[in-house]
């Protein structure tokens, strides 16, 4: 019976702990910090893959694409920028080295990519150039 009450309150306890994990680190955390949990992580970057899928698909065919086509490109460049926006880019430090090391670099790409599919005519060069990028960093994840 005692080691059941210890059991249990072991477990009261820990439950109760967790909410305090999120305000531990914002306490130990310097303002300019970004602590990314892995659900978000996936998540953004499941949603950049989606994109990135879709413009590939278009791509693929050699075709020239239509506006509707190109207007899509740019609406999935727009939801990549906007998905490395919120892991961090710019001055923010994250928890994740590897996506600090090197979000910056990949939202100029981003950047790059849209300006030349909205130019008049569109060039697709850099954008096909960032899907294979993306491919080739992911292809073992």
């Amino acid at each position: 019976m005692k080691l059941r009450n210890i059991a249990v309150t072991g477990i009261v306890m820990a439950l109760l702990a967790l909410p305090g994990c999120s305000w531990i680190r914002k306490v130990t955390y310097p303002p300019a910090f970004t602590y990314l949990e892995k659900s978000d992580i996936t998540s953004s970057m499941m949603r950049m893959a989606d994109s990135v899928r879709r413009i590939d698909s278009i791509l693929i065919s050699g075709d020239i694409p239509s506006d509707k086509q190109r207007q899509r490109i740019i609406e999935d460049l727009n939801t990549i920028d906007n998905m490395a926006i919120a892991l961090g880019a710019g001055t923010q430090q994250s928890n994740h080295l590897l996506i600090d090391e090197h979000i910056d670099e990949f939202r100029l790409a981003v950047r790059r990519a849209k300006q030349d599919v909205e130019n008049s005519p569109p060039r697709y060069y850099r954008v096909g150039g960032l899907i294979g990028n993306c491919t080739s960093c992911h292809l073992l994840r």
